[in-house]
């Protein structure tokens, strides 16, 4: 059903494959990369740790919303699944900030859903 959904949404094709980002994963990226000065200085080695717990906030709260809407049962306890994907996330694109973006928003957030769909399944 899930498959059915992003195939529908044309995030996937028919066997699964990521062809598209989600589009939050984009905006994401997109607001990032607009804001650059901002999330290197703030999330830099001498940034405001408070943003960085907003974020991962954030994150968590997300990921977990959207993984109350499947059908899934995770073999991990779900906090230990959205704590675990949020701060991925976050040092991925703390990453990214720090090696200067080197791959455009889109691409990132490409990554990152394929990361999220065919290896955590949410």
């Amino acid at each position: 059903m899930k498959n059915k959904r992003l195939s529908e949404e044309k995030i996937t094709d028919r066997d699964g494959n990521v062809v598209k980002p989600l589009p939050d994963l984009v905006y994401v990226f997109e607001h990032v990369a607009n804001n650059e000065s901002f999330y290197t200085v703030m999330l830099g080695p001498h940034g405001e740790q408070r943003l960085l717990f907003r974020l991962l906030e954030v994150f968590t709260d997300t990921l977990s919303e959207r993984l109350s809407h499947t059908h899934l049962k995770p073999t991990v306890p779900k906090e230990i699944l959205v704590h675990y994907a949020a701060s991925a996330y976050l040092g991925v694109i703390v990453w990214w900030l720090k090696n200067g973006q080197p791959y455009p928003p889109e691409y990132m957030a490409t990554q990152l859903t394929r990361l999220r769909l065919q290896h955590m399944n949410f």
